[in-house]
């Protein structure tokens, strides 16, 4: 928010490189999380910036900008905020069935499953993050996208926790 922004990060303290990781240091999250949309809004164009290119081949260069056209003004926005957010967000994990990775990784094309995987520290999961062709990027204790200790994405049409 504006006063968040004027009264703990401005522009004197704010990372000079590597902004998301800066993000999820401890002394810029609070105990607090973005929620992001799970489509990219933004997208990168090139190899050249401040990271100078370390990920784009692998990551970057698949990422897809949203095509459909969304007019969020008449939309009902109230399960964005927090408590209906964290609400919804876990009765889904909760909800999910939890596979091995391997079989999570060997889900059907389209059978509109939803499933976790449990994993048990950094080294598990930076193999489970290579399996599903991840970036194994874990910063300050986080993996890059988790929320409330799950990391979402879509995999042949399912929802995968990890």
């Amino acid at each position: 928010t504006q006063s968040t922004w004027g009264a703990e990060i401005g522009r004197e303290k704010w990372a000079r490189g590597y902004w998301d990781d800066w993000l999820r240091e401890p002394q810029q999250r609070r105990g607090r999380a973005c929620i992001r949309p799970e489509v990219s809004r933004t997208k990168t164009f090139g190899q050249e910036g401040a990271s100078g290119g370390q990920f784009y081949e692998e990551f970057l260069r698949h990422i897809k900008l949203n095509d459909v056209a969304i007019d969020f003004t008449a939309q009902d926005l109230s399960g964005l905020f927090k408590e209906p957010f964290d609400k919804e967000w876990d009765a889904r994990v909760e909800a999910a069935e939890t596979l091995t990775a391997a079989d999570a990784h060997a889900l059907a094309e389209n059978a509109q499953r939803s499933v976790k995987v449990f994993f048990n520290g950094l080294t598990e999961y930076l193999s489970v993050a290579t399996l599903f062709g991840l970036t194994n990027d874990f910063k300050a204790g986080v993996p890059r996208t988790a929320y409330r200790g799950a990391v979402p994405l879509r995999w042949r049409g399912n929802d995968v926790f990890l």
